[in-house]
């Protein structure tokens, strides 16, 4: 996908997903049989988003940092408010 290598190499990935999984799992704690799921798709959502950030950033000379976490988990929390109100 074009990402850098260095922040492969540095864990940037894996902080991203993390700190996704955590807050997914705060969220959803509630419901024990779509919890695991969650927090593993909003941790693989993350890492694409690192992905493509990093690949649209870094020409500008700007890390990705943390904003991929907060996208990741905007989205899940999003998709929650939306699937409660459809109920």
């Amino acid at each position: 996908m074009g990402g850098e290598h260095s922040a492969l190499n540095s864990g940037l990935y894996g902080y991203n997903a993390i700190l996704t999984i955590f807050a997914i799992s705060d969220v959803f704690h509630n419901k024990k049989k779509r919890m695991p799921f969650c927090g593993l798709m909003a941790a693989a959502t993350s890492v694409l988003i690192t992905a493509s950030l990093d690949s649209f950033l870094l020409p500008y000379g700007l890390p990705p940092l943390t904003m991929p976490f907060v996208l990741s988990t905007w989205l899940f929390l999003f998709a929650q408010n939306e699937c409660l109100t459809f109920k």
